[in-house]
């Protein structure tokens, strides 16, 4: 497997199709606060049950921004806003993300697959976003829910 970070639309459409331990997919409703019904209290819980989960037990990727595959993955309604929160949904995550569980993460790294042809499923200011969460040596880690 290639590393996230060199990772790009078509080789995140080919990911494996399946359930794995060492990734998690999530739909656009999973991160995108742009959208109605989408709170960021519910976003910042189910992240750090993830994140958490990861970082106790050899590490692993979670994907936005995909939808549910009968046999391959496809990008979710034209994936993510680029800027959910200023300056921009990256960084946001970045800032976040180390907060989300208890001993904070000191290691992981936040990628936004953008548009990169004219066949592109992603839509104008929209991407897909990768984080990788590597085994922690910090573990354990606790969930903000304290599970």
């Amino acid at each position: 497997m290639r590393d996230p970070r060199d990772w790009d639309e078509q080789y995140l459409l080919n990911l494996p199709v399946g359930e794995f331990d060492w990734l998690e997919v999530k739909g656009r409703r999973g991160l995108d606060l742009t959208l109605d019904g989408v709170r960021q209290k519910d976003v910042r819980a189910n992240l750090s049950k993830a994140i958490s989960a990861f970082a106790n037990s050899g590490g692993g990727i979670i994907v936005f921004g995909l939808s549910n595959p009968v046999t391959q993955w496809q990008v979710d309604d034209g994936g993510i806003e680029l800027v959910i929160k200023k300056p921009s949904t990256r960084e946001w995550l970045e800032d976040i993300i180390p907060t989300l569980v208890e001993v904070p993460l000191t290691s992981f790294n936040v990628y936004a697959i953008q548009w990169s042809s004219e066949s592109s499923q992603m839509g104008p200011g929209r991407a897909i976003f990768v984080i990788r969460v590597p085994d922690s040596e910090q573990a354990p880690h606790q969930a903000i829910d304290k599970r």
